[in-house]
C-alpha cells in the first residue's frame, strides 16, 4: 500500500506582524496569548511604551512560517514611534475593546489611515475582550456591534474576528488565517513552490537504488 508522508517546507523568510490598538484594549494581552499561549490578563496593566517583539512559528498545509510579532503604544504620543514598526508589514491586526465604542472609533481612524499608507499589507480588525459580553448577563456590556463591526473590515478589503486574550477564543483561528493568507500571497508572488506532497515509496526506493549502487 502506498503511504505518503507530509514533508512540511519552511518559508525561508518571515513575516512582520504588528498589532495597533488604543490603550486598554487589550492588545499586549492578545500579543502574549499568541507568543506564548498563557492568559496574560489579570497582570497589573502597564501600557507599551514604544514596542514589544516576539516570535510565533505557525504551520498551515505543507508549509511553516516565522512571525515576528510587534506589540505597538497605544499612547498618541508615540504613535510616530509605532508608525516606524508597522511600517511594511506583512500583516496588521487592528485591536478594539468591544465593550467600548471609543475604542471601536479610534480602531477605524487607523484603520483608514492604514488603508492609505500600507497598501501592501494585509489588515485583521480585531474585536477584543469577548469573555466580556458573554452570557446572559454579559451580553449588555457590548457597545460594538458584531455585524457592524465585520461589515466594515470586509467592504474595505480587510478581515473581521472577535477574540479574547483572557480565554484564548478565536486567537488560533486569527494567527492561522493570518499565516495562511501571509503564505497565499508569497505563492501568488511567486516567493515559494507550491504546495506538495512527497510519496514514501518512493524516497525509499531512491535510497534503496543508491544504496545498490554503493556495493558495485
Amino acid at each position: 500500500m502506498t503511504s505518503y508522508k507530509r514533508e512540511v517546507t519552511t518559508v525561508p523568510l518571515g513575516e512582520k506582524v504588528a498589532i495597533m490598538g488604543q490603550f486598554y484594549s487589550g492588545k499586549t494581552c492578545l500579543n502574549q496569548r499568541i507568543i506564548r499561549g498563557v492568559d496574560w490578563c489579570d497582570r497589573a496593566y502597564e501600557a507599551t511604551i514604544g514596542t514589544a517583539y516576539g516570535t510565533k512559528f505557525m504551520e498551515v498545509g505543507d508549509f511553516k512560517i516565522k512571525l515576528g510579532i510587534w506589540d505597538t503604544a497605544g499612547s498618541e504620543r508615540f504613535l510616530a514611534i509605532s508608525r516606524n514598526y508597522y511600517r511594511n508589514s506583512g500583516a496588521i491586526i487592528v485591536c478594539y475593546d468591544i465593550t467600548s465604542l471609543e475604542s471601536y472609533n479610534k480602531a477605524v481612524e487607523w484603520w483608514k489611515k492604514l488603508l492609505e499608507e500600507e497598501k501592501d499589507s494585509l489588515l485583521y480588525l480585531c474585536g477584543n475582550k469577548k469573555d466580556l459580553v458573554l452570557g446572559p448577563e454579559l451580553k449588555y456590556n457590548r457597545r460594538v456591534d458584531f455585524h457592524d463591526a465585520r461589515e466594515f473590515a470586509e467592504d474595505s478589503g480587510g478581515k473581521f474576528f472577535e477574540t479574547s486574550s483572557k480565554t484564548g477564543e478565536g486567537v488560533v483561528e486569527l494567527m492561522t488565517e493570518i499565516a495562511k493568507d501571509l503564505i497565499e500571497k508569497k505563492k501568488r508572488l511567486g516567493e515559494i513552490e507550491p504546495d506538495r506532497l512527497v510519496l514514501e515509496h518512493e524516497r525509499m526506493k531512491m535510497k534503496k537504488a543508491n544504496c545498490s549502487n554503493c556495493l558495485r
